[in-house]
């Protein structure tokens, strides 16, 4: 075709030349024995006694609040002051402040069990 085929081979061997040398340089560095590589860092072990070790950071605390909320939906919504005292590990004085707490904020309602006539408070969780 007039020479037209040699010109746009001109223009693109030079890209699929080094299109196949990536390649095959990829294939030898696949294989290339790395026993007597030098690392090119290195780290002197005198400088390490000079580090400082940092301090463990400490979760924040869980308010006993929080932790009856988690409580009160891992139990489906409901609980008695009883089973309150029991997860918690409170004494009866503190359930019934924490219980009061979480009815201030709008967390808990009372309620009757419908079977038993029982106090229960209901978690909106």
């Amino acid at each position: 075709m007039f020479g037209f085929g040699q010109l746009i081979d001109l223009l693109l061997i030079p890209g699929m030349v080094e299109k196949r040398n990536i390649y095959l340089r990829g294939l030898y560095a696949r294989n290339l024995d790395l026993s007597n590589v030098q690392p090119a860092v290195t780290l002197n072990l005198g400088q390490l006694s000079q580090l400082q070790p940092q301090p463990l950071v400490e979760p924040p605390a869980v308010s006993p609040l929080h932790r009856l909320l988690r409580i009160a939906q891992e139990q489906g919504g409901t609980l008695s002051a009883a089973q309150v005292a029991l997860y918690t590990g409170l004494e009866p004085e503190a359930v019934q402040s924490l219980l009061q707490e979480a009815q201030r904020h709008g967390y808990a309602e009372v309620c009757n069990d419908p079977q038993t006539g029982a106090v229960r408070y209901r978690f909106d969780v």
